[in-house]
Formats: C-alpha cells, structure tokens, sequence
C-alpha cells in the first residue's frame, strides 16, 4: 500500500508542448500589455488629486 515508483510521480501530468518562437513572442506581447497596462494603473494612482472631493477638509477654528 505505501509502495511508490518513480514512474508514478511524473505519470500524472501530461508532457507540456516544446514552446515555439511563434507561442514565445505571442505570451511576451501579452507580458508587455500587461506591464503596460500596470504602469497606467499606477500612474493614475500615484496623479496627484485636484477634484474637491480628494482635497483634505479644512478645520475651522471655533
């Protein structure tokens, strides 16, 4: 019951396909989309806020 063979451990995935440079240059253009596609987030993120609603409340002095 506890046996274990070395041919077991790797049966149980199938083989993954060679990677072509056609597929290779295909995933890096999504990487790139999606770098880019973060620098724009962050870029928004990190803008400065001049609506009046992102501005701090004033205290008034009472």
């Amino acid at each position: 019951m506890g046996e274990h063979n070395e041919d077991q451990e790797y049966s149980s995935e199938p083989a993954r396909p060679q990677l072509t440079m056609a597929r290779a240059r295909e995933l890096t253009a999504g990487l790139r989309e999606a770098m880019d596609d973060v620098r724009r987030s962050v870029a928004v993120l990190a803008a400065p806020r001049t609506a009046p609603s992102c501005r701090p409340p004033l205290r008034l002095i009472l």
